[in-house]
């Protein structure tokens, strides 16, 4: 069955593309947030590298990881905390066990009197829990070269509270991360190796490649499905690995969400629960589904119900005569309140585009754009239309 996206305009399908746009604009960290992130990189870094340190001896190398080094991160709903996850890779002796490692770390930390009052013990990483000031949390991840593979494999302490009962779990969170910059399409620039690799801070909304934004947009939608049960939500790492996996490059926000949730359909109906990491095939990234099946059926069940809704949405978006604040409370459903903002942005910015004549026909996609002089179109001048009834 032919997904309702073909049957819109090229107005009301730029609509929806703005509307998405302007979305991933609002979930975006505040710029305090991202200041706090770098701000708490630069502080535990610098400790854990200065000239007394009892692991500068190790020779230290500190990167971030995750959503925030990937640049996929979103702004967390109330009360939730957002996160980074730092790793520090110390070249420590073969034959020193998990708990050494951990043990070292946990201990220079602990010397610090800003520190040691906000550590928590966590079975892969020693967490410095700032949410009492600013709902936010810092993961420092012990991890020693995995010689047998060499590379950037990592090999991490894993699978109990108890740091005596600790095994190695291997990892390769800077390869994920190139893999991921590939499936972006974008240049990937990379970092030089270094003592402590830079922390970058995110890229504007309006520079983020398609893959980035729809990444982002699945994050929103699970935060807001699952808001009252976390435990059933889908682990970033998944989200983030199933978009790259299945994104065909398009360009259009619109069409890249629409064709991803008929991918994400067609995953859900595979019945594939275990899934590996596409840089490290040992390392296994749906632990959570394989621990809880109730997260995996619900990721299925979500995924099919977003299908659905989406189709709804883009039925009221191709009907001339629907009001837009239908379409509004459509998005709500799905990413929060933060879609009436959105709403309002992308309409005033077609608005002002169709006034100063830059709003456009794209004479490949077929789709209203708005030329600017930063990135012309090859395009052909838009006639007045009316996307929605009043």
């Amino acid at each position: 069955m032919a997904s309702p996206l073909v049957t819109l305009s090229p107005g009301a399908l730029n609509l929806i593309s703005q509307i998405l746009d302007h979305l991933t604009v609002q979930i975006q960290l505040s710029k305090t947030q991202q200041e706090r992130a770098k701000s708490g990189y630069k502080g535990v870094t610098d400790w854990l590298v200065a000239e007394e340190s009892s692991i500068r001896a190790y020779g230290p190398w500190l990167f971030p990881q995750g959503s925030l080094a990937q640049d996929t991160t979103v702004c967390p709903i109330e009360r939730v905390d957002f996160d980074l996850d730092i790793v520090c890779r110390i070249n420590f002796p073969k034959n020193r066990s998990p708990a050494d490692v951990y043990n070292l770390i946990w201990d220079r930390m602990y010397e610090s009197g800003v520190y040691s009052p906000i550590m928590e013990d966590m079975p892969r990483c020693i967490r410095l829990d700032y949410a009492k000031d600013s709902k936010f949390h810092l993961d420092i991840v012990p991890a020693i070269p995995d010689r047998e593979r060499g590379g950037n494999f990592i090999l991490i302490p894993d699978g109990s509270d108890d740091r005596e009962k600790m095994t190695w779990k291997t990892s390769n969170p800077m390869d994920f991360k190139d893999w991921l910059e590939q499936k972006k399409v974008v240049e990937s620039v990379k970092v030089a190796r270094s003592r402590i690799d830079p922390f970058n801070m995110p890229l504007p909304a309006g520079q983020k490649a398609a893959l980035t934004k729809v990444i982002q947009l699945l994050k929103r939608w699970r935060d807001v499905l699952w808001q009252d049960d976390p435990d059933l939500a889908t682990p970033s790492i998944v989200l983030t690995y199933l978009a790259a996996s299945l994104y065909q490059g398009e360009e259009s926000l619109a069409i890249s969400f629409d064709k991803m949730l008929d991918n994400l359909v067609e995953f859900a109906g595979s019945g594939t629960y275990i899934l590996y990491s596409p840089v490290n095939d040992r390392e296994t990234i749906s632990e959570k589904w394989i621990r809880n099946r109730d997260c995996y059926d619900a990721f299925v069940e979500g995924i099919r119900r977003l299908r659905a809704q989406w189709d709804e949405i883009l039925e009221i978006a191709a009907d001339p005569q629907a009001a837009l604040a239908s379409l509004t409370e459509k998005l709500k459903d799905l990413f929060g309140e933060q879609i009436t903002v959105a709403v309002k942005s992308a309409s005033r910015a077609i608005a002002d585009a169709r006034s100063s004549g830059n709003l456009c026909v794209d004479k490949v996609t077929r789709g209203l754009q708005i030329a600017t002089a930063a990135s012309p179109i090859a395009a052909v001048k838009s006639r007045p239309h009316n996307f929605f009834g009043d």
